[in-house]
This record gives structure tokens, C-alpha cells and sequence, in this order.
């Protein structure tokens, strides 16, 4: 092995970066001042040893496998990271090295230079390159130099799935990338862009493009300009999917013309139906005056005025109704909580439709224990059970009868309103709820207004509850209430 004094040193002891050179054999011939304070190792401790050990361990792998050979087969080897022992710790650096025969031997040459800032930045480049990878669009430097060319310098790899196009395709000619806009709207983007670099504003626009796929999607694209010293312009900035977005735009304001309507249907109905009542009252305030004075009209006139009155009453009915309907609908019907016993409810609304039920033939009957509570609006549940009770009558089968039925559960109470009508076509009971719509019924001698069931289901969601129907055409239908369980009265 040569003397340490065979290598001359020349003029390494005053590079700013650590030196060392070594024989074939790969031991240590020496090492300059920078290398010794690099890692804090004396220089006689360091002189003699193999070269593999400076390195850490993950670093003396790719020395031995990859530095070595690369530097014996081409004579030097540049910017390879190793990370070597240090007495502070691993120290991380850039090695570049040179062999030069030497008579009969060789001598390779390193010089090692520490990373510090460069490394760091490098690392934060790594990782902001991943992050945009990562986002869900496309992050872009688009060019145009001064003869009007345009290039994407950068983009992401989104760019592969938005346009079916590869970075290195749009580098020098990045028309490609516009071609994909339908032509009615690549003047328009274009322009934009003009606008952008001429005001130094952002550029920004919306425009479809044909997806790889072969559909239309929505892209926006946002973007800041920058010039730049030779007269081109460079904007670094995004091109995300607007497809769904917009969709969603396009609904949100779909339904709030939709909420605008009905709150001016509702409206126009509460006026409307609040003005009728008061001419109303006063036609069947008369007729009812008329019927009473037993001389003033002959049978014949006295029949018409009874029509007239009776007629005023449906159409009071149906005032009412939309009355109620246009409440609900405005959240304008307030609801009193409190435990209610069922039974008491049930016995008082059977009692209430006994006439009708004794005029159609029906029969009545209650099966409920008492002593079973809800939690509900008292005067709200009685006017909706009644409207199904009324219901069950009228389009019930004459001579049927109707049963109402209350069954406890562990949290919740079902009222069963089961008639033995004609039942319910299954196609016919989606429309059950609609307003004004009576499933046929119109055509029929049954008054109605076709609002009952509406008006019902607003009122037990109100009171926290829902409504359910079963039917089975030829046997008949049950309509339950389900509402909360109060606790038992004591």
C-alpha cells in the first residue's frame, strides 16, 4: 500500500467539501481538513481504514453495489446520495469521484459534499409533487411564448383521464389541450385567456369538453398569469371537473324557484280562500234564514234553497281544507305536545261520526284498552283520526263496518282504522296523498274534496308521528297512526 504522503494532496486542503482518496483495495490513503470536521474523526483515525466504513449501512449497500463497480467501469461517478458516520450522527451528502491509473495501481478520488438546503428543498419539491398528484384535477403551467405557440411546461398526470392526453404530448404543443372544448365555446376560453395576459388578470372560465369516455363534461379552469423577461406569458393555475357541480347548482336553483312557487301558491291560497269565506257566510247565512220561515217559500223554491245552502257547505268544506293545506305547508300550524289518552280521543271521534256511519249503514266499533297514552296535539289527533273514521264510512261498503283499533307497542302506538270497503288498487296507492286527487271518487255520489288524507299526514308528522297504509282490493283498508308512546297514567 502506498504511504499516506505517496497521494500529495495539492490543493484539497482548502476545498469547502470533504476529501479523500483511496487505493484498489479500497482503503483509506488520506483525507483533507474539510472531511475530518465534517465528521468529526481525526485524520489519523480515518487514514488506513476501508472505505466502506464512512458509510451507514444502508449506504454502504449502495456503495459496494453500485458506486464501485459504476466508478471502476467508467472511470468517474457524479451526484450519488450516501449517508456517512458521523460522531453527531449520519450525515448525508452528495459524493462525486474520480480513478486515475497510478503505475501499476490506481487511485479514486471523492469529494464529498454535504446537503443541507438543497436537500430539504428538494424533499418539500417531492412532496408538493405528490400532493399535486394527488389532487383531483389538473395543476398546470401553461405557456405562450412571443410567437403565440402555447406549451405546458408542467401538468399533473389528471390530465391522462380529463382530456386523454399525456403531459408529454401538450409540452410544445399545447393547442391539443384546447381542441378538446366543443367549438362553440373555444373562442370564448381563448379569449379569456387574451383578457388575462393583457390586464395581468386572473384567468378564469367554464367550458365541455368530449371526455375520453365519449360524454360531455364540465371543466373550469383557473389560472394566474405572470409575464415573463422575453415578452411570453406563463400562468401557473388548475382545471378541475365542474360537471357535478354544476348539476347540483342547477338543482339547488330548480328547487328554490320550485319552494318559490309553492310559498305564492300557498299564499295566493290563504288570501284567496280567506276572502271567499266572508261572501260564503252570508249566502248560506240567508238560505239558512229562508229555511226557517215556513211561509216564505212554496216546496219547490224551498228545495232549490237547500241546494243552494247544501252546496255552500261543500264548498265551505273545501275552503277549509285549504285553509288547513296552505297552513301545514307554511309551518304556520303550531302543536301542543303533551301525553293524550287514547282511548278518550278514539271514544269521542266514534261518537261524532255515529250519524254518518247510522245514515250509510255502517257499523261502528272501538277495540283500544284504556289507559294507553301518545304524545300528541289532542285537538290535532281527534281531527285527524276523524277524517280517516269519516273516510272509512263514505267509501266504506254500505252495511260494512269500521273498527277502530289501537295497538301498543314498546315506543310507539298504532291506530288502525280498518273498513271493509272495496279496498285500494296497489298502482292507485301512490297517489293516495296527492291533493285534490280521490282515486276516481269524484265521479261518484261521495262528497269530498280529495285534501282529508293530505291535511291528515301533515298533522301527525307535525306530532312527531307518521301514517301508513294496507289495502287489498274486495277485503278493504287499514290507515294507521303512528305515534309516540306516552308513559302510563298513574
Amino acid at each position: 500500500m502506498p504511504a499516506p504522503d505517496a497521494v500529495a494532496l495539492g490543493d484539497t486542503s482548502r476545498l469547502p467539501c470533504g476529501w479523500f482518496a483511496i487505493d484498489d483495495a479500497g482503503t483509506i490513503l488520506a483525507v483533507n481538513p474539510a472531511l475530518v470536521r465534517l465528521l468529526g474523526i481525526a485524520a489519523g483515525d480515518l487514514v488506513g481504514r476501508s472505505a466502506e466504513s464512512l458509510f451507514t449501512l444502508e449506504s454502504r449497500v449502495l456503495y459496494t453495489a453500485h458506486a464501485l463497480p459504476l466508478l471502476k467501469l467508467r472511470g468517474e461517478l457524479a451526484e450519488v446520495t450516501l449517508s456517512l458516520h458521523g460522531t453527531a450522527g449520519p450525515v448525508d451528502a452528495l459524493v462525486y469521484a474520480r480513478r486515475e491509473p497510478r503505475g501499476d495501481a490506481a487511485v479514486s478520488e471523492f469529494v464529498v459534499a454535504r446537503l443541507h438546503e438543497r436537500k430539504r428543498l428538494e424533499d418539500q419539491l417531492l412532496t408538493a409533487r405528490r400532493a399535486a398528484e394527488q389532487v383531483p384535477g389538473i395543476v398546470f403551467q401553461c405557456q405562450r411564448k412571443p410567437d403565440g405557440s402555447l406549451g405546458f411546461p408542467y401538468l399533473t398526470e389528471a390530465v391522462r383521464g380529463m382530456y386523454g392526453l399525456a403531459p408529454v404530448q401538450l409540452r410544445a404543443g399545447g393547442e391539443r389541450l384546447f381542441e378538446r372544448i366543443v367549438p362553440g365555446q373555444r373562442d370564448a376560453v381563448l379569449a379569456a385567456m387574451a383578457r388575462s395576459a393583457e390586464a395581468l388578470l386572473p384567468w378564469r372560465a367554464e367550458y365541455q369538453v368530449e371526455h375520453p369516455a365519449g360524454v360531455l363534461r364540465w371543466h373550469e379552469i383557473n389560472a394566474a398569469p405572470r409575464r415573463q423577461p422575453d415578452g411570453g406569458m406563463l400562468w401557473h393555475g388548475f382545471i378541475a371537473d365542474a360537471t357535478e357541480r354544476r348539476a347540483l347548482d342547477a338543482s339547488l336553483r330548480a328547487q328554490q324557484v320550485a319552494e318559490s312557487a309553492s310559498r305564492a301558491k300557498s299564499d295566493f291560497l290563504a288570501r284567496v280562500s280567506h276572502e271567499l269565506r266572508t261572501p260564503l257566510n252570508g249566502i248560506l247565512g240567508f238560505a239558512q234564514l229562508l229555511l226557517i220561515e215556513d211561509d216564505a217559500l212554496r216546496p219547490a223554491q224551498r228545495r232549490k234553497v237547500g241546494h243552494i245552502a247544501q252546496a255552500g257547505h261543500h264548498l265551505l268544506l273545501l275552503i277549509n281544507d285549504m285553509l288547513d293545506i296552505t297552513r301545514i305547508e307554511a309551518g304556520k300550524v303550531e302543536v301542543s305536545i303533551a301525553p293524550v289518552d287514547v282511548f278518550d280521543v278514539v271514544q269521542e271521534c266514534v261518537q261524532l261520526a255515529t250519524p254518518l256511519a247510522g245514515k250509510a249503514c255502517v257499523e261502528l266499533s272501538i277495540d283500544a284498552p284504556c289507559g294507553c297514552r301518545v304524545l300528541a296535539d289532542g285537538n290535532r289527533l281527534r281531527q285527524a283520526l276523524l277524517n280517516l273514521v269519516s273516510n272509512g264510512i263514505k267509501y266504506g261498503a254500505s252495511g260494512g263496518a269500521v273498527c277502530v283499533a289501537v295497538l301498543a307497542e314498546p315506543e310507539r302506538v298504532r291506530i288502525e282504522v280498518r273498513d271493509k270497503g272495496p279496498g285500494i288498487a296497489p298502482e292507485q296507492l301512490g297517489a293516495l296523498f296527492e291533493p285534490f286527487n280521490r282515486l276516481g271518487a269524484e265521479r261518484g255520489p261521495v262528497e269530498g274534496t280529495g285534501l282529508g288524507l293530505v291535511i291528515t299526514r301533515g298533522l301527525v308528522e307535525l306530532m312527531g308521528g307518521a301514517i301508513e297504509v294496507s289495502s287489498v282490493v274486495g277485503s278493504g283498508s287499514t290507515f294507521a297512526l303512528l305515534l309516540p308512546r306516552a308513559g302510563e297514567a298513574q
